[in-house]
């Protein structure tokens, strides 16, 4: 069921009063939606009452509703007193956003299709290839020199002296730690590229996925408040969605 439906299904249960009583109105009930949605395709944010944490987490204040809700559930490493915890939905909360994701890309699909075409298709399929993680897209936020390549109008001389200084602006073994995990030459290879040529690239599609409430981008934390910087992330259904519109056969031409 919707949001709006699980709450009047609950309108009889007595322990859920309270909890009724401070979604005041609509506005709040579609904030709480959206705070799920985001939790959704983060998978786990940081709730911090140690004063550690800097960063802006967008709807902290909504994480103990959500808790009280049944929508999400806390962990810790602290045994007493905890004042860290990582935040993740619940069973019932991964439902209901996967629920309110769909809807929400069925209404975008105009502006995605744009998207596409503004970025390109082939592009986007390498980006999703080399980005693909087990529960959606992935993008780690590192400083990638962003050199304009015209693939189409330089020789392969020219393009692998103008891709040089991409290279040589991110520090190795950060590309070696990008193509760990990555089995398959065709997926370690998109994810180089995404990382380098493309990277850029990679930043526009999800800062253009993040305006349509397609894709968050969260700061990096872990149980001890220790920062990891920021990165983009979007759910699988979005993934999915975006690699049914974009599939072609690779060839060495794509290549």
């Amino acid at each position: 069921p919707d949001f709006n439906s699980w709450i009047k299904r609950r309108s009889n249960d007595t322990i859920f009063e309270e909890v009724k009583r401070r979604i005041v109105n609509n506005e709040m009930m579609k904030r709480v939606g959206d705070a799920i949605v985001y939790l959704y395709m983060a998978e786990e944010l940081i709730e911090d009452y140690s004063g550690n944490v800097t960063e802006h987490i967008c709807y902290l204040p909504l994480f103990p509703l959500l808790v009280d809700l049944g929508f999400a559930s806390r962990d810790t490493q602290k045994i007493t007193r905890p004042k860290t915890f990582m935040v993740s939905l619940t069973h019932d909360g991964v439902k209901l956003a996967k629920y309110e994701l769909i809807k929400r890309i069925n209404e975008k699909k105009s502006e995605i299709n744009k998207l596409i075409s503004k970025i390109g298709d082939k592009i986007v399929f390498i980006l999703i290839l080399g980005l693909m993680e087990r529960k959606g897209l992935s993008l780690k936020e590192i400083n990638v020199n962003n050199n304009i390549i015209n693939t189409i109008s330089l020789s392969s001389d020219e393009m692998y002296y103008s891709i040089l200084p991409i290279l040589s602006s991110i520090p190795l073994y950060e590309i070696v730690k990008l193509l760990k995990h990555q089995d398959h030459p065709l997926l370690a290879l998109c994810r180089f590229i995404s990382y380098t040529v493309l990277y850029h690239k990679a930043k526009e599609l999800f800062d253009e996925l993040c305006k349509m409430g397609l894709a968050v981008r969260i700061p990096v934390y872990d149980h001890y408040t220790q920062f990891y910087g920021y990165e983009y992330k979007t759910s699988k259904e979005v993934a999915e969605y975006l690699s049914k519109l974009v599939f072609l056969e690779v060839d060495n031409s794509i290549i």
